[in-house]
Order: structure tokens, then sequence, then C-alpha cells
């Protein structure tokens, strides 16, 4: 996944795999890219919502269309994970 994609077919796919972060599906995916890198890698990352929340953060989509598209369900989805990062840190 690049940070930089340039052509247009670079940009359309990196939308393509990361498509999910802008919808209410992005829970369910989440879970499962975590269940994949266990899987590949071993133990998990510790503090996945902050790994996660990180990513988010620092994710752009490329293409008009997902900018348009998904663009309000990514913020929204970032500002549900620090609500519950916050709580989180409210009950320990």
């Amino acid at each position: 996944m690049p940070t930089n994609a340039s052509r247009i077919t670079e940009q359309i796919l990196c939308d393509a795999d990361t498509y999910h972060l802008g919808t209410a599906e992005f829970w369910e995916a989440d879970e499962q890219v975590k269940k994949e890198l266990q899987l590949r890698e071993g133990p998990v990352i510790k503090n996945w919502e902050k790994h996660t929340l990180f990513f988010l953060q620092h994710h752009r989509y490329y293409t008009s269309y997902c900018k348009e598209k998904l663009g309000p369900g990514h913020l929204a989805n970032i500002a549900l994970l620090q609500k519950r990062l916050e709580q989180q840190g409210s009950d320990a």
C-alpha cells in the first residue's frame, strides 16, 4: 500500500484496499485485519486500537469518488475510535 500513489491506477488500488475505513463495516474489517496479522506474524501489536487510530488519522483517500463517498464515514470512524479509547482510559 504505497503512501505516495502517483498514478491513477495506484490511487484506485489504494482506495479499493482501504475502502472499508469509511464504512460501517470498518469495525468488522479491522478485527479481520488483526486476525490476519496474527496468523502471518504472530502476536498482535499491543494497543491495537491506538495503532488503528494512528493509521486512520494518517490515511487519506486519493480519488474524488472515495473522498466524497467515504470521507464522512472515515471521519466518523476516527471519532468513534477516539471516544472508545477515551472511555477505556477513564475505565482504567
